[in-house]
């Protein structure tokens, strides 16, 4: 796939004179626009772009590794999330326990704006921790 082009400017002072009025209003939102597109499309998207969020909770497992505490997380996306990743897992009961495994959210989406965590696999049991969680929109 090619590189995009930088866009050309409509320049009022290429057209006649009767109709650089109107040239005028429509090369404001069309140059300023291109432009936008053009500075997104070279490397410019980051994560604020998308349709994601990072969220961090704090969830415990008890001795047969099941959460004492299912939270609910509000989120702020454009539509219902469709999956969520666990980015970062801290023992908080002690940090030289790690995961025994990459950390596999479940879930269940409310119909009011929040996600119930309903299990976390791939974490030691009898221990607190701290995740940090992609909900991907």
């Amino acid at each position: 796939m090619g590189q995009i082009q930088v866009p050309k400017k409509i320049k009022v002072e290429d057209f006649p004179s009767d109709q650089q009025g109107l040239i005028s209003k429509l090369g404001y939102i069309y140059n300023d626009f291109s432009e936008q597109i053009y500075y997104l499309l070279q490397k410019g998207i980051d994560f604020t772009n998308l349709n994601r969020e990072i969220v961090t909770v704090t969830v415990q497992l008890d001795s047969s590794g099941k959460l004492t505490n299912p939270p609910q997380l509000k989120y702020n996306l454009l539509n219902k999330p469709q999956g969520i990743t666990c980015v970062s897992a801290s023992n908080l009961t002690n940090p030289q326990i790690y995961p025994t495994s990459a950390p596999f959210v479940s879930w269940a989406n409310n119909n009011n704006g929040l996600v119930t965590i309903l299990n976390v696999s791939g974490l030691q049991v009898n221990s607190k921790y701290s995740l940090s969680l992609e909900l991907i929109g």
